[in-house]
């Protein structure tokens, strides 16, 4: 009787038509240099060859990352530069040119359209937008060259940035000896009418004094009305009127100051006008123009209207409420 032998060895090599090698190379190496740049070459080899080759710089000095393509900044559309009057995010309207004429007459945020529960993504971002230029406007500043170019005189509340000027209003009312001073050796004496600007709550309204003060002087001037230098308070807040009123003897104060910016504009301007102001007036006696912005009132046309303001209050001698109650 014979035997089945089945001879097995340890260095028997298994083979099934296909042959499978597993020789994976991967290299990885990383140089940095001072200008921050990495390579990294992967390469890496399956029976197909496959090749990744990726080259990242960082070049801190020039703040400019490329990956793989550069990336043109300058194609992104600035959102903010189409009025939201302008904008039509709906489709189906069976009268488009009814909303749009709703839409030319408010600049309230309507047929933006949605996307189920959602905002659609360009009304969306420019919500994002509006609040951003919002934010920025409480918070930056008027620069140097901007009060150099108006001509004009600066001086500072006891606020020492705009930080300490949200955080204490109080002190944003503050006028110190030092800057009482600069007033007084600068400034007209017992003048009817004294207008100054501040940058308040939004630092762009000041772009509206150009427009604004010339109309306001002539207008002033021609009727008779004599008025005090012009000057710019920094962190400033409305009530600086009951210290500069009282200060230079004016009849009448005018101030032009920065509103609190909202979703609509960011750089509107409103004017706080007060017949013989002092230290313990009431909010009340303030006789207020807001809104004035190419967004809202054209600052010449808010002009025109304070001048006549100031020129019945004087006659009045009154302002705010019992102005108002006058009327």
């Amino acid at each position: 009787m014979t035997n089945d032998v089945t001879d097995i060895t340890d260095s028997t090599d298994i083979k099934a038509n296909t042959e499978i090698k597993a020789n994976a190379e991967i290299k990885a190496n990383t140089e940095i240099k001072a200008n921050t740049e990495i390579n990294a070459n992967a390469e890496i080899k399956a029976n197909t060859e496959i090749k990744v080759n990726t080259n990242i710089k960082a070049h801190t000095d020039k703040s400019d990352i490329t990956v793989g393509a550069n990336m043109d900044l300058s194609a992104i559309a600035d959102i903010t530069k189409l009025r939201i009057q302008d904008r039509m995010d709906l489709s189906g309207i069976e009268r488009p040119e009814l909303l749009a004429k709703i839409k030319r007459d408010t600049p309230a945020r309507i047929g933006i359209g949605h996307t189920g529960a959602r905002y659609k993504t360009n009304a969306m971002l420019r919500f994002l937008a509006d609040q951003a230029a919002a934010s920025d406007a409480v918070s930056s500043e008027v620069s140097k060259e901007i009060v150099d170019h108006l001509g004009i005189l600066e001086i500072k509340t006891k606020c020492n940035n705009k930080e300490e000027m949200i955080q204490r209003p109080d002190w944003g009312r503050v006028i110190e000896e030092d800057q009482c001073m600069l007033l007084l050796d600068n400034c007209i004496r017992n003048p009817r009418v004294q207008v100054y600007f501040g940058d308040g709550l939004s630092s762009p309204a000041i772009s509206n004094v150009p427009d604004l003060w010339p109309v306001i002087k002539k207008g002033l001037e021609y009727e008779g009305i004599t008025v005090g230098t012009p000057f710019f308070v920094r962190y400033c807040r409305v009530n600086t009127a009951r210290t500069i009123g009282p200060l230079l003897g004016a009849e009448v104060v005018c101030v032009l100051i920065g509103e609190r910016p909202g979703l609509i504009t960011a750089e509107s301007m409103s004017a706080y006008i007060a017949y013989k102001p002092h230290p313990d007036m009431q909010e009340s006696e303030y006789t207020v123009v807001s809104n004035i912005s190419r967004h809202g009132i054209a600052p010449v046309e808010a002009a025109a209207h304070i001048v006549d303001l100031i020129v019945e209050i004087l006659n009045k001698k009154k302002s705010g409420i019992k102005f108002q109650d006058s009327m």
